[in-house]
């Protein structure tokens, strides 16, 4: 063997054992980010939220490597964005609060992933949030911020399953009243449901699966709620029992179901 091949595979090996530590840190990180990310979605769909308010302050505290500060700061936005509307109805002024850091958060998001289409929609909700906890005067401002983020995701990915149910949502925040808006909704809400199951169907996977995995439940939910708006209770019903087939602690959706039919959940 020449002494090339010999020193080669030398520093091969110190290459490895010097970035093994670093490999094993950031795989922790990675698993630390995933949990808290997991649970912070959990803290959300049980109405949880002091349990939701410690994971944040956890998921703040927590050491990450470069490469996963956009997943990082994807799950910090989306623990605001949840804990802003979990406020929106008892404590407007703290909803406020948590609403521009989601969009704090968000926006460092997308600086590190501009390509990446869902990251742009989140951003768009978190301001339209903004906007609607705003006056009258500060309002239309984010409300223009919230359409151009929305129209940045539809470009770079129409068909991207939370573009689609960003979408419809924001079709019914901007006016809730009329056929042609109600019935675009709609389309964009059905269309969000069927590109959920798709993509759960992939066995693809990336540093944001995890932050990325919400979504199908909400999308049927707010299905739910159009059609309960148009008084289609049978529809309504059915939307709801498909949120709460994929997630059975759904608070929201268990009690707009027993609304609808006067039952809880699915499991009672």
């Amino acid at each position: 063997m020449s002494y090339t091949r010999v020193l080669m595979r030398v520093l091969s090996r110190i290459a490895i054992a010097l970035l093994a530590p670093a490999l094993c840190a950031a795989d922790e990180a990675a698993a630390r980010l995933d949990d808290l990310g997991t649970r912070m979605q959990f803290d959300f769909y049980t109405a949880d939220l002091g349990t939701l308010e410690r994971d944040q302050a956890s998921l703040a505290a927590l050491d990450v490597p470069a490469p996963l500060a956009a997943v990082k700061a994807t799950f910090a936005g989306f623990g605001a964005w949840k804990r802003a509307e979990l406020l929106s109805a008892t404590d407007p002024g703290k909803a406020g609060d948590a609403a521009r850091q989601c969009v704090l958060e968000l926006d460092r998001a997308v600086e590190l992933e501009p390509k990446r289409a869902a990251l742009h929609a989140m951003l768009s909700a978190c301001q339209q949030r903004v906007a609607a906890l705003q006056g009258r005067i500060k309002a239309p401002l984010a409300a223009g911020r919230a359409a151009r983020s929305l129209e940045q995701a539809v470009q770079l990915s129409p068909r991207e399953p939370h573009v689609l149910l960003i979408e419809g949502l924001a079709g019914l925040d901007r006016e809730r009243v009329g056929e042609a808006n109600v019935a675009a909704a709609r389309k964009k809400l059905a269309a969000a449901t069927v590109a959920f199951e798709s993509a759960g169907q992939s066995s693809a996977t990336d540093a944001f699966t995890v932050a990325l995995s919400w979504g199908p439940a909400e999308a049927w939910n707010a299905l739910g709620q159009l059609e309960l708006m148009l008084g289609n209770r049978a529809a309504a019903r059915d939307a709801f029992e498909r949120a709460l087939v994929l997630v059975g602690d759904y608070r929201e959706v268990q009690q707009r179901l027993k609304q609808v039919t006067g039952t809880a959940s699915l499991a009672q």
